[in-house]
């Protein structure tokens, strides 16, 4: 019997609605024992236990038990199991669309915010083939082959300052992004494409002084995503310190 049948006594008569927006928050590392000690923390109470239906699923690698950030994303972002280290690839290397790209091509608006690198396991997992999480440089070409229509966090470096000499920045700008580099150069932005980077590698802590760019972050790229004509969202809020 399904679990979320004891959730909701109404769940096998409710009729199914069609959601307008996804918004896929992403805790690193996070499982019911950091949920709980997050309860604690917080007197008792969290918003996450206002959700009506909870569900699990398994994110192991296929190559080990233990996964790693770029296995373990895949496993939400593409629905397969891979090595540890991969981004985009499944366990033979061959590339494996993202929910991400999927909304793309069905004309849906998309966006990604992330308080580290934007080229890092988890963001990159939405919209990069790359048989390494290392290959930053790589990950971050792989941004000028999608549409997404707005995307902020960190790597500066790996679009501006590069090895091979590319500027990633201009060639965004050709493709009508427009660009910020600060938390206030973002909250500016109201409308058309963003990229934004707010470090040249990994943002800070929360604990050691990234205040609320998270916030301000996500609020903009929510607001300019429903502005957007095409109207529905994508969100991936990856939460890690």
């Amino acid at each position: 019997m399904p679990s979320s049948v004891f959730l909701d006594p109404l769940w096998p008569r409710k009729k199914a609605k069609s959601p307008k927006n996804i918004i896929l928050m992403i805790g690193d590392g996070m499982g019911v024992s950091q949920i709980y000690a997050g309860m604690v923390t917080n007197h008792g109470q969290l918003n996450l236990e206002k959700f009506p239906v909870v569900g699990f699923h398994k994110n192991q690698a296929s190559n080990n038990f233990v996964t790693d950030s770029a296995a373990g994303a895949m496993a939400f972002s593409c629905g397969v199991k891979t090595y540890n280290g991969a981004i985009g690839v499944d366990a033979n290397g061959e590339a494996v669309p993202s929910i991400l790209e999927i909304a793309e091509e069905k004309g849906l608006a998309t966006g990604i915010v992330a308080t580290c690198s934007i080229t890092h396991a988890t963001p990159a997992s939405f919209i990069s083939h790359q048989a390494s999480r290392s290959l930053d440089e790589n990950i971050a070409l792989d941004f000028l082959n999608t549409d997404i229509d707005v995307f902020i966090g960190g790597g500066r470096k790996f679009f501006g300052n590069r090895t091979d000499g590319l500027n990633l920045i201009d060639s965004l700008k050709n493709r009508s992004y427009q660009i910020a580099n600060t938390i206030g150069e973002v909250q500016q932005i109201k409308s058309g494409k963003l990229a934004a980077f707010l470090a040249e590698e990994q943002q800070a802590k929360f604990s050691e002084g990234r205040g609320d760019e998270l916030v301000k972050s996500t609020e903009t790229a929510l607001n300019i995503l429903q502005t957007n004509k095409k109207r529905d969202v994508f969100d991936d809020r990856r939460l890690s310190d």
